[in-house]
């Protein structure tokens, strides 16, 4: 099943590079996302998803996934579990940054998986809470980011996400190390 699954993917990859030429143009506001799938119905759980982050409805983002839902990035220690997780989560993020933005640059979809291109941004106002270890104090530095994910369905419901972006530039950018990039 995971040599299938990766195989899939670098298809799926390849296919969104492939389509795409690259790299979107970004200057800095939501992009007309390119959308590459035979089944419109998971694009439109994940803009959905976009959607109810950025007006800050995260009931409505909540029901959006399953309840055991699973959530991996580069800064987690391990995966979240559970929708009620990865909404307490959410909520965190989004009382640190208060105008935390997420823009769909592109997705390709092929069975329960789609591969997104997505763009970031927001200022570090607030401190940030880690549940277990420890508060992150607010800089008021702003960040852009680029990320992937490769997002699993079931019955219309994100069940999987998996997310990869550069962690040690967003910290730099946090820190004040490194200046914000141009999208």
């Amino acid at each position: 099943m995971k040599t299938h699954l990766t195989a899939t993917l670098l298809v799926v990859v390849s296919t969104l590079t492939a389509c795409t030429g690259g790299a979107a143009r970004f200057n800095g506001v939501d992009p007309v996302a390119e959308i590459f799938s035979a089944d419109q119905a998971p694009i439109d759980t994940l803009k959905a998803r976009i959607a109810a982050a950025n007006a800050h409805d995260f009931a409505a983002w909540e029901e959006l996934h399953t309840e055991n839902a699973v959530r991996t990035a580069p800064e987690l220690e391990g995966p979240i579990e559970g929708r009620a997780e990865m909404r307490a989560a959410i909520e965190r993020l989004a009382a640190a940054f208060p105008d935390y933005h997420v823009a769909l640059v592109r997705a390709v979809s092929t069975g329960p998986w789609v591969a997104a291109e997505l763009k970031a941004w927001g200022t570090f106002e607030h401190s940030l809470e880690r549940p277990g270890h420890f508060s992150i104090p607010a800089t008021g530095k702003s960040f852009t980011q680029s990320w992937t994910a490769f997002i699993r369905f079931e019955n219309g419901r994100i069940a999987e996400i998996h997310e990869s972006y550069d962690q040690k530039d967003l910290n730099d950018q946090l820190l004040g190390t490194a200046m914000p990039k141009p999208f």
